[in-house]
Parts: structure tokens; C-alpha cells; sequence
């Protein structure tokens, strides 16, 4: 524990993704599983952990009765209550420093 590990960075500018793999040294005894950030889009910002349902997709906007069995609700499709996210992007890095926010 406690080791320096190389990594690189992987930025696709064609979807603003970023991939983020471990170098792995020949017979090091290290599994072969250097994926350390499987590629998708970084937010800049990261809220600790929700709990189960707190953050979804969908906004129930209103309920007829009680929820669940026997009762009515309207999901937002619009996503009014949706939250903007700022992800990384090509202006955000630059070689040889560190990512801004």
C-alpha cells in the first residue's frame, strides 16, 4: 500500500470522454486489469455518494393518492428538475498540468 502506480489519460476528442489506464510493468505480479476510469464523460464536480433513489432521471410532479398500489402519478419528461452537470472538456486540459475545474 502506498505505491506510486503510473497512469495515462485517454482523451477522445470525438465524445469529450476520458479513459484513465494503469501501466502495468511486465512480471510485476499485478492482474491484467489496468482499467482504472472506464471511458465515459468526467464531471468536474463530484457530490458524495446518494443513496439508493435520492438522485434519479425522472420528477414525479404530481401524485393522485397514495403511492404505489392504486395510486397516479405524471413523470416530468422534460426533466425540468434535472441538474446541470459540468464535464471536462478539450479546453480543460493541457500537457504537463493538472486538470482545472
Amino acid at each position: 500500500f502506498g505505491d506510486q502506480r503510473q497512469m495515462v489519460l485517454h482523451y477522445f476528442l470525438a465524445d469529450d470522454t476520458i479513459e484513465i489506464r494503469e501501466v502495468i510493468p511486465p512480471n510485476s505480479g499485478r492482474d491484467a486489469a489496468p482499467v482504472f476510469v472506464k471511458r465515459g464523460r468526467l464531471p468536474k464536480n463530484v457530490d458524495p455518494l446518494k443513496q439508493p433513489g435520492v438522485q434519479t432521471d425522472r420528477t414525479v410532479l404530481n401524485v393522485f393518492g397514495p403511492m404505489g398500489h392504486g395510486g397516479r402519478y405524471i413523470l416530468d419528461s422534460l426533466k425540468t428538475g434535472a441538474q446541470a452537470l459540468e464535464y471536462y472538456n478539450d479546453a480543460d486540459l493541457t500537457l504537463g498540468t493538472a486538470p482545472t475545474r
